[in-house]
């Protein structure tokens, strides 16, 4: 769990906790910081279900895809965790009150479910908009960071599963089978609840998405050298990110101490909890890409005083007690250039 704002997680001891599920239909949700998100566990089930999760760029024009045959706009339907449109500050005074849920009101009933739209072009463009009403789902104007914070959606408001169709079963949400497409809507005032764009008059530029590899961690991939470390997650599978150079996402991290010291207050740091060797091999598809380190951060060990009485600091050099000031930095003025560059990211521009 987390302590808080800007504190570390606290680990508790506890007790195993046998969990018996009602029936066959029954399923856990969970959150797997390894697996990237939202974990299912069915009733009966040996394996756990993970979820891959992409953001909507407007590419997405494929056959099945949310935007198929170069259309501008798509349809989603809602049934359970529907945002009510533009948010006010008094809609987020609990979790459940920025939301609708047509299944929870129908009481066993006919399940009309909330339509929202979702367009590429316009003015309202990669802005999810409840279609009753024509309100775009996001907060309303003045809402500042401070108010967020004393809400219930301090991270931020997400919206429910969403579908490009009607369900026959309004239930099926709850078991959706494991080749699923859903779609959902976050808003807030964090880097993290938004999303930019590039456009080209009225149509937004699309880059490549980041690669998204299912990996399973071995001994012989870590970069360490300790067995009790490089076989401590081996056998367990990670979803991971790549996002360009320097930016593989999805290894966890975990919160370490200063040297001898417990984690608490701000005496703390993130570290991964293991780190890749170089040459480890990554496999989209039929695409192999290969991990190799761009900078490696090495950390010092505390020794005890009494080992360090053979050190020898006769000759030392005095450091300077003051900075010469007669040298010229200055390398000259900043160059025009007018061409398109050469080489972005490594990579030579044709």
């Amino acid at each position: 769990t987390y302590g808080g704002e800007n504190s570390p997680p606290q680990e508790t001891s506890v007790t195993p906790v046998k969990i018996t599920l009602d029936n066959e239909f029954s399923a856990l949700h969970m959150w797997s910081q390894q697996l990237g998100g939202a974990v299912t566990w069915r009733n009966g089930a040996d394996e756990i279900t993970y979820f891959a999760e992409e953001f909507v760029d407007g590419d997405e024009t494929g056959l099945g895809e949310l935007f198929a045959g170069e259309a501008t706009s798509a349809t989603l339907y809602c049934y359970d965790n529907c945002p009510k449109g533009t948010l006010e500050l008094s809609d987020l005074s609990t979790f459940e009150s920025p939301f609708d849920s047509p299944l929870n009101d129908s009481m066993g009933g006919e399940v009309t479910p909330i339509e929202y739209t979702f367009t590429r072009t316009g003015t309202n463009a990669f802005t999810l908009v409840k279609t009753t009403g024509a309100e775009p789902v996001v907060l309303a104007d003045g809402i500042t960071s401070d108010q967020m914070r004393e809400t219930m959606h301090s991270w931020g408001v997400r919206s429910g599963n969403m579908f490009t169709a009607p369900l026959a079963d309004p239930l099926d949400i709850y078991n959706l089978p494991e080749d699923s497409v859903v779609y959902r809507w976050e808003t807030g005032l964090d880097a993290w609840n938004k999303m930019t764009i590039i456009k080209q008059g009225d149509t937004a530029i699309t880059f490549d998405k980041p690669l998204e590899f299912r990996y399973v961690h071995a001994a012989n991939k870590d970069r360490s050298s300790l067995p009790l470390v490089a076989g401590r997650f081996a056998g367990q599978t990670f979803l991971l990110n790549y996002g360009g150079p320097g930016q593989l996402w999805g290894i966890p991290s975990r919160a370490v101490g200063a040297e001898g010291e417990s984690v608490s207050g701000d005496h703390f740091r993130y570290y991964p909890a293991f780190n890749l060797k170089d040459g480890v091999q990554l496999s989209k598809g039929s695409a192999q890409y290969v991990v190799k380190a761009i900078d490696i951060e090495q950390k010092m060990v505390r020794d005890e005083l009494a080992d360090c009485s053979d050190l020898n600091f006769n000759g030392l050099i005095e450091p300077p007690s003051e900075l010469s000031t007669d040298y010229n930095v200055n390398i000259g003025d900043v160059p025009t250039v007018d061409d398109a560059p050469a080489v972005i990211g490594g990579v030579v521009q044709e």
